[in-house]
């Protein structure tokens, strides 16, 4: 009895401990705002600030892991025993223990079970079973042309495991039923799915998606090649994993997307090995709140966006992008439906032409909830847009360059750091000691840079020419020594202040920080497929690279630059010589340690808790 009324006066004390931390971080509904003219409150700055963060959803820092179940990686399977669906034109002949009927084109599966589907079927795979029921699915050398919706359409089942035997192909049809609620890919689910096996699956998505799966959706193993997709070709609602399968993706629209907003632990993609390969129109990857890229290969031929999430950790493998907008970006997770205006100005102050004014700087630019941590494996990030304003990696939050992590970011116009660069953060962009890192990029139009960048001029590199650099130059550069950074600094400041250069960005590269030597220089632009080779006094190679673009700024910086020494950059036909920069003190943790509100709310939960019952065992 006694230990009755403990747990009793714990789950009563636990029960209002949780509906606070509900009441106390749950998300406003966005107000719409006032017309002009209207009599409503102004929204200070604050206001504005708080509200705007409270829409945010708050997530759990990265990296994320998959765990793969008995169930996801289940192959197993008795031709001899099971059901056996083999098929020919619109008809199906079934042998095995049951739960599984075939009529003309439709094959309709309504109970647990293994079902082996062999043969060219001209119809449709219907999954139809208990909420409580697993269906192990064997494709072995089958072929489905579907003439009325998705070749495999998975209604209803707890879960729905997918093996691959053999060579298999997918094809829907070019016309569905139009309701919202309808399936709109070849392979649609609505229950947690798995693919894995040995063989292989080609996949035609003619009327929307190829795969769409509205829960969790995992690629254990297998080669999954998605031929070409009118809309997505991969779409999942909770997650994409990828364990060991190899993806080949042609889409129209993107590539792969995760669409959950709403939870923390939901809403990412994970690559813990495998290789994907990526030719797409829109966006390569989105994921709404993380991705992480844990082990593999991953090549994204051709997209508009590289990689999209909140949370980015790229921890191992090889990643290249290359992208015509951003290679990489991070930004925050929010509703459409919940996108916050910008404070209204007082009635007096109101201008019916003039545009709304810039929102606030928010604390999530530095506070790790929206992040880009690169501390492992290979990435290559090219942007080729010669019409476009982009960056090689676009951050509204940090971007954390370290571990053994090698980064090569290079893009076809300009800054090195800042709006328009190979890194733009609004927050700090860190290079700490251990990583490789390599920006490179080309000339671009200055006029885009006349009007004062936020936080002001600083005037740091108005005059610098093509061809400057630290240390002696020859080939096609000057022979003149020329100032150091802190000379140059001093000569800059009795100077009056002047447009912005090209190169440097104002309040954004003064985030942008260096805690291991580095060397940064500029010089002619070269052509396109010219190589960047630095040695050291030795003769031994530093950095060996060919960029994607033309190119004539770079910024570089690995383990093996010491400061103070001279350096050979051998950039096309120019050549060089640098001397190493010292970097900064104290490098920065990575932002993918920082705890979040989560986090923390658990915690104190869970401490609160333990607290309760330790209290309650004495006086009761």
């Amino acid at each position: 009895m006694r230990i009755l009324k403990v747990l009793s006066f714990i789950v009563l004390i636990a029960s209002s401990y949780g509906a606070a931390i509900k009441e106390d971080t749950k998300v406003p509904e966005a107000s719409t705002p006032a017309p002009q003219g209207s009599a409503s409150p102004q929204m200070t700055d604050e206001e504005y600030m708080e509200k705007e963060s409270q829409l945010k959803l708050k997530l759990i820092g990265g990296p994320v892991k998959c765990e793969y179940n008995e169930k996801d990686e289940d192959i197993k399977y008795d031709i001899n025993s099971d059901n056996v669906i083999d098929c020919k034109g619109n008809t199906c002949t079934v042998k095995g223990k049951g739960g599984v009927t075939a009529t003309q084109g439709l094959v309709t599966i309504t109970n647990s079970g293994n079902y082996i589907v062999q043969g060219d079927l001209q119809g449709q795979i219907l999954v139809n079973a208990n909420e409580k029921d697993y269906i192990h699915l064997i494709l072995n050398n089958a072929n489905i042309v579907s003439n009325q919706g998705p070749a495999i359409n998975g209604v209803q089942a707890n879960k729905i495991s997918l093996t691959l035997v053999g060579d298999n192909s997918l094809v829907d049809s070019l016309n569905y039923s139009t309701g919202e609620k309808d399936p709109d890919a070849c392979l649609f689910t609505k229950t947690d799915f798995s693919i894995n096996g040995d063989g292989k699956l080609d996949i035609t998505g003619n009327f929307g998606n190829a795969i769409h799966c509205t829960k969790d959706l995992k690629f254990v193993n297998g080669n999954i090649n998605i031929l070409s997709a009118k809309e997505k070709g991969i779409q999942a609602k909770n997650s994409v994993c990828v364990k060991d399968a190899n993806l080949n993706i042609n889409s129209t629209n993107s590539a792969i997307k995760v669409t959950r907003q709403d939870k923390p632990e939901k809403g990412y993609v994970t690559f813990d090995n495998g290789n994907v390969t990526i030719t797409t129109e829109n966006d390569a990857i989105h994921a709404e709140t993380h991705f992480t890229l844990n082990g593999g290969y991953v090549d994204i031929k051709k997209c508009l966006e590289g990689v999209e999430a909140q949370m980015i950790d790229i921890l191992g493998g090889e990643l290249h992008i290359n992208a015509i907008d951003d290679g990489i970006n991070a930004s925050k997770v929010q509703k459409k439906s919940e996108k916050l205006h910008p404070p209204m100005p007082a009635p007096g102050d109101m201008d019916p032409n003039s545009p709304p004014p810039p929102p606030p700087e928010f604390p999530y630019e530095r506070d790790g909830n929206i992040y880009i941590n690169i501390v492992g494996g290979k990435t290559f990030i090219t942007v080729h847009n010669p019409d476009g304003e982009n960056d090689g990696i676009d951050s509204n939050g940090l971007v954390y360059t370290g571990g053994d992590a090698e980064l090569y970011v290079d893009i076809f116009n300009g800054e090195l750091f800042g709006p328009i660069g190979a890194v733009d953060a609004a927050g700090d962009n860190s290079i700490v000691p251990g990583a490789t890192f390599v920006a490179i990029t080309g000339d671009m139009d200055e006029s885009i840079f006349m009007r004062p960048p936020p936080g002001g001029n600083d005037g740091s590199n108005d005059d610098k020419k093509e061809g400057e650099g630290k240390g002696e130059g020859k080939g096609n550069d000057d022979n003149n020594k020329k100032p150091t950074d802190n000379e140059k600094e001093a000569e800059d400041k009795n100077k009056p202040a002047s447009p912005k250069s090209k190169r440097e960005g104002g309040k954004q590269t003064e985030q942008t920080k260096f805690y291991q030597p580095y060397i940064k220089t500029n010089f002619t632009l070269q052509d396109v497929g010219s190589n960047l080779l630095i040695k050291n006094q030795k003769g031994e190679t530093i950095i060996d690279y060919t960029p994607g673009n033309s190119f004539s700024h770079i910024a570089v910086s690995t383990p093996k630059i010491i400061a103070g020494e001279t350096y050979i950059v051998n950039a096309g036909n120019v050549t060089q010589n640098i001397v190493a920069e010292k970097g900064e003190d104290n490098p920065p943790k990575s932002p993918a340690t920082f705890l979040s509100g989560s986090i923390m709310n658990s915690f104190n939960f869970i401490t609160t808790l333990l607290s309760i019952i330790f209290v309650t065992m004495i006086y009761l």
